[in-house]
């Protein structure tokens, strides 16, 4: 039997980080980043033009998915007088995590400072 087994998407979007990480060092510990041609058409042409397909392929992507679980989850439940008090409770959560979120990201932001030279 032959085994098809392909890579899923988030471990090709991780192998895809880290290969860009490797990718970074490599170019700064060489002296590339310094370099004019290689900043301007690999660093903010290149590069630049891939990360912002990304960036907006998942943000046109979570705004339908959060939609879409959330009112599955309404359709599922068996006693509609349930749903205001559930529906605070989910509010209540995504605030939270969003929030949680948000606070980790701009202190490793803070901490990490990305872009700097």
């Amino acid at each position: 039997m032959q085994n098809n087994k392909t890579m899923g998407l988030s471990t090709q979007i991780i192998i895809g980080m880290f290969a860009g990480l490797v990718f970074g060092l490599i170019a700064r510990l060489v002296g590339l980043a310094e370099v004019s041609w290689f900043d301007q058409f690999i660093t903010s042409g290149v590069l630049h033009v891939i990360g912002q397909i990304f960036i907006r392929s998942l943000q046109m992507l979570v705004v339908p998915l959060v939609f879409v679980s959330l009112v599955c989850g309404t359709c599922q439940l068996s006693d509609p007088t349930r749903l205001g008090r559930m529906g605070g409770k989910t509010v209540l959560l995504y605030l939270m995590t969003t929030a949680i979120a948000v606070s980790v990201a701009l202190t490793a932001a803070v901490w990490l400072e990305p872009g700097s030279p």
